[in-house]
């Protein structure tokens, strides 16, 4: 695993974070808390079998970082149940491991169904007596007994690590860093829009991150790619003054306006106060569309508040 200092300017304001974003990751994280069950009862299964569960067992389990055998006993759509003798406990699908490419390829609940009545190496990533919860991980027990912990103590905030992609979700992008999963979250994908973070990476990818923090105790990594690259609204104000006119690409049209980006991660508004229109024009679409390039006027612009005030310009020809 490459590791390196962040150089340059990357600041206080670079590396503001908000732990509390691990808390809706993983209340969304399929199959965790409450989604309904595709199959087996799974997640009635759960509560009323974690109520017998040896928290003792588990919570040693966990602060050793010891790799333990489980049966697989039932599946939805967010993963696998799993149990041995003395515990119960899920494993989420972005910490399941596939055999070959041919296997990553299938269908989810035909692989999950076929798996039933196995067995796996798994350790134990998260317990949580209050609230009956143990997930497990098939991808941390590639890594041996208490290699975890020492990983996560040689990650440190502000440095850049090469990892590999494992899971892209609705909400961001897992990242393995060599036994140890991060996320990059979908609002740490881009300076720009993000329409859907497969569009960021892909399954396998090896990719370079940077930490944003590290929660040892949580085994939690925030990572981040778009600040691997300088602000761009940093830049905004040296670059260009109000009565600028530059070209600009049509990236959204609402009823108030249409949105251009300038560059990647920089989009204005065009107001709708702004232009010219007629009676028989009732709506924006008629005169613009997405990915339409089109010369703007800087009205305004406030870099820290990330607004850009920009009117269509008028060309003489």
């Amino acid at each position: 695993m490459n590791m390196k200092n962040e150089s340059g300017d990357k600041g206080s304001e670079q590396m503001q974070f908000d732990p509390g974003w691990w808390d809706f990751v993983l209340s969304n994280e399929p199959g965790q808390h409450g989604e309904e069950s595709d199959n087996l009862g799974v997640d009635k299964n759960m509560r009323d079998s974690n109520d017998d569960n040896d928290w003792v067992y588990i919570e040693h389990l966990y602060q050793k970082d010891v790799i333990i055998q489980v049966t697989i006993i039932g599946y939805n759509k967010g993963g696998l149940l799993a149990k041995t003798d003395r515990m119960q406990g899920f494993i989420p699908v972005s910490h399941i491991l596939y055999s070959d490419q041919v296997e990553k390829s299938k269908d989810h609940l035909d692989l999950f169904k076929d798996r039933v009545g196995n067995t796996a190496n798994v350790k134990v990533i998260e317990c949580n007596r209050a609230l009956n919860k143990v997930v497990l991980s098939e991808r941390a027990a590639q890594t041996e007994n208490g290699k975890r912990k020492e990983l996560i103590a040689s990650l440190a905030a502000n440095t850049i690590v090469q990892g590999i992609v494992t899971n892209i979700t609705a909400f961001g992008i897992f990242v393995d860093l060599g036994g140890i999963e991060g996320l990059v979250h979908i609002s740490e994908l881009s300076w720009g829009r993000v329409r859907s973070p497969e569009d960021h990476a892909k399954l396998g990818d090896q990719i370079p991150v940077l930490i944003l923090s590290v929660n040892a105790k949580e085994m939690h990594v925030a990572l981040s790619i778009k600040r691997l690259n300088p602000n761009p609204w940093f830049e905004l104000e040296r670059k260009y003054q109000p009565g600028d006119v530059i070209s600009a690409r049509i990236s959204k049209i609402l009823p108030y306006g249409v949105f251009a980006e300038l560059e990647e991660g920089v989009e204005g508004l065009i107001h709708i106060s702004t232009l010219e229109m007629n009676d028989k024009i009732k709506d924006l679409n008629e005169i613009f569309n997405v990915g339409q390039t089109v010369f703007v006027e800087i009205l305004h612009i406030d870099s820290k508040k990330h607004r850009l005030g920009l009117a269509l310009a008028k060309i003489d020809k």
